[in-house]
Order: C-alpha cells, then sequence, then structure tokens
C-alpha cells in the first residue's frame, strides 16, 4: 500500500500526477488531517491503516482495461478487512467524477474513514457484490458508466 504524506506546497506536484481530481484529498493528507493511501492491484496481504481518519484508493482502473481483475486482483482478506473498518465505501466505474473524491474528503475532515475503489465497467458488478457480501451497509455511493453518479 502507497502512504501519500505530501507537504503543502507538494500537493500541486502530486496533483498533476496522480490527477487533480485528487487534490482535495492530498490537501487534507499535506495538512495531517487524514492519511492518504493508494493500494494498487496485488495479491500480496496488506494492512488496513491504523490511524483515523483514513481514505484508501483501490486502483482496479489500470491503462490497459484488460488488466482490470475486480476483486481478484487484491487479496482477499486484506480487502475485506478494509472494507469492514471503512464506514464508507464508494464504486467509480465510469469516467473520474471529481464530486465524489470531494466528498470523501468532506467526510475524512468530518473523520469518516473510506474506500474509493476505481475500476473498469466490466467489473462493477463483482466490486458491489464484494462489498455488500463483506461489509453490508457500508456501500454509499455509485457511479456506473452511462450515469453521473448515485447513492447506493
Amino acid at each position: 500500500m502507497n502512504l501519500f504524506f505530501p507537504t503543502p506546497a507538494m500537493v500541486s506536484v502530486f496533483a498533476g500526477g496522480l490527477g487533480n481530481h485528487m487534490r482535495p484529498l492530498l490537501a487534507l493528507a499535506a495538512h495531517r488531517k487524514c492519511l492518504l493511501a493508494l493500494q494498487d492491484q496485488e495479491r500480496a496481504p496488506f494492512t488496513v491503516p491504523s490511524a483515523r481518519p483514513w481514505v484508501v484508493i483501490i486502483g482496479d482502473d489500470p491503462a490497459d482495461p484488460e488488466t482490470s481483475l475486480g476483486p481478484q486482483g487484491f487479496h482477499t482478506g486484506s480487502l475485506a478487512a478494509l472494507m469492514r473498518a471503512a464506514t464508507d465505501v464508494t464504486i467509480i466505474a465510469c469516467e473520474i467524477i471529481p464530486e465524489l473524491y470531494e466528498r470523501q474528503a468532506v467526510l475524512a475532515a468530518e473523520g469518516v474513514s473510506g474506500v474509493i475503489i476505481e475500476t473498469r465497467p466490466q467489473h462493477a458488478d463483482a466490486w458491489m457484490a464484494f462489498v455488500a457480501i463483506v461489509a453490508p451497509g457500508k456501500m454509499r455511493m455509485a457511479a456506473l458508466l452511462g450515469s453521473k453518479s448515485g447513492a447506493a
């Protein structure tokens, strides 16, 4: 899991590399208001952050859509523990919707830990089913191909 600890002066640099939609979360991390982490596809176990609040971005949306694996691309036990530890889970299976990252930043500023799953449309159903099984009631938002966003 990659943790991000930008300084306030480095927020723009990180946003330039990760995408401007990440700016609200990077700003919170820079001011030590939340822990920000990125978990790319990897089947090795990973640890749920202990410092709260935290926001973990699950990167299941690689540049090559054929390499997106859905929940099977991650260590199942670690992923389940992360979902259970979160208060809020958002699935984004379409283009970037900056408002969903802003929403998670607002929640984190209020002390709520959450997960944003960035995936491809072909895996949206698998992610929704996974979250429903391992962390019932935690999925609050889902943005799917052809939709803007909506409450789950």
